[in-house]
């Protein structure tokens, strides 16, 4: 799932680079994770097949496929949450600056 996840992240990065907007997601959980395969082999092309299937309110739910050649290795769901960097930041460091006063 850690190639899915990866996925995730790039097409969140190139969607905020569109926007001009700084925002990194969390995994809050992996459900349906099915692992046809153990291990792939040396200099295998792993293909992977992300899309969004469900929002509600921020958190997003993917849908993920990674195969080799015609041959499917792992499926999963995975479901996220976006975090705004800068504000979230201010936020903590005000919090952290003040919090023995």
């Amino acid at each position: 799932f850690e190639y899915m996840a990866q996925s995730i992240a790039a097409l969140n990065g190139i969607a905020n680079r569109e926007k001009n907007s700084s925002q990194v997601g969390f995994i809050l959980s992996v459900t349906n994770f099915t692992a046809e395969e153990n291990v792939f082999l040396a200099k295998s092309v792993v293909r992977i097949w992300i899309k969004q299937i469900a929002q509600m309110d921020k958190a997003i739910t993917f849908e993920g496929k990674a195969s080799v050649g015609d041959k499917l290795f792992a499926t999963a769901t995975i479901n996220t949450m976006p975090w705004t960097i800068r504000k979230k930041w201010e936020e903590y460091k005000w919090k952290t600056e003040n919090a023995f006063l």
